[in-house]
């Protein structure tokens, strides 16, 4: 059977970002995509103004009890930018009630960069989110959303600094934590913790960084674990497709704000299908 996963998460019209990329990068591996969105903008935020956006937090509860009444299960849960207190508990619930018991919950928290929260995310989000990553299997954050939520300072850190805020994150509840988005000098670097082992991964930086990014990064590292690849392994396979579209972004000299063209390379991603 082809494994689901359920996406809960905003919706952009223009921009490679949030569901739009998931209901790429999912299929791409063979997994199906069922969204859950929680609002609707005519594009993503960053480098536009003047957007349309209309929220659907009202319209969850009635969405979830329908798939619940059908008894709708999924392999695995994906969580990404949440923006009320009452979409956390809505992810919870979708956690709570709709995955399988062996399935994987994913929540990338998505509340700032570059040391600072986006501009609509509350200052309470990050205490509000830790109730949300410990119903997780796995989290993704960057780098200034892991200072976030364990309270520390943004700031560099050194790859043994970087490996123990990820062992800090993983006493919240979740068994495996990367956490993206650590630069130094030409470099860009995860670190990574999985049920009790560390590891710090290195990669080259493109020279122009670009919006949804981290989405795409999430969903290749869920897509790549649900088809049976160890997590050390997913995050580096993730890294490595996201250095790929952003070089040829730079290339092409992409509009950064029409975010990480990535669709000209889904099939890199694509398994491996055995003949009948």
């Amino acid at each position: 059977m082809i494994k689901r996963v359920a996406a809960m998460q905003d919706l952009s019209g223009l921009g490679h970002c949030s569901l739009s990329a998931a209901m790429a990068i999912l299929p791409a591996q063979g997994i199906q995509c069922c969204p859950v969105p929680t609002c609707v903008l005519s594009t993503q935020t960053d480098g536009y103004t003047d957007y349309s956006f209309c929220d659907l937090t009202q319209a969850l509860d009635d969405y979830l009890d329908h798939w619940i009444s059908l008894h709708e299960r999924f392999d695995a849960v994906y969580t990404g930018y949440l923006g009320t207190q009452a979409q956390l508990g809505a992810a919870k619930r979708l956690i709570s009630d709709l995955k399988v018991s062996d399935g994987l919950a994913l929540v990338d928290p998505v509340m700032g960069d570059d040391g600072m929260l986006y501009g609509a995310v509350s200052p309470q989000m990050p205490n509000q989110m830790r109730s949300l990553i410990a119903c997780a299997d796995v989290i993704t954050p960057n780098l200034t959303e892991a200072c976030l939520l364990t309270g520390q300072a943004y700031r560099s850190f050194r790859p043994e600094e970087a490996m123990q805020l990820a062992r800090d994150l993983a006493t919240y509840g979740p068994k495996q934590v990367v956490i993206s988005g650590i630069f130094s000098e030409d470099k860009v670097a995860m670190a990574c913790f999985d049920q009790g082992k560390t590891c710090y991964i290195e990669k080259p930086c493109a020279a122009q960084s670009y919006p949804g990014s981290g989405d795409v990064f999430a969903g290749v590292v869920l897509g790549k674990l649900l088809c049976g690849i160890t997590f050390f392994e997913a995050v580096e396979q993730a890294a490595d497709f996201v250095y790929l579209c952003a070089l040829e972004c730079n290339k092409i000299g992409a509009i950064r704000r029409e975010g990480l063209i990535f669709e000209p390379y889904l099939n890199r991603l694509m398994p491996k299908i055995k003949q009948i």
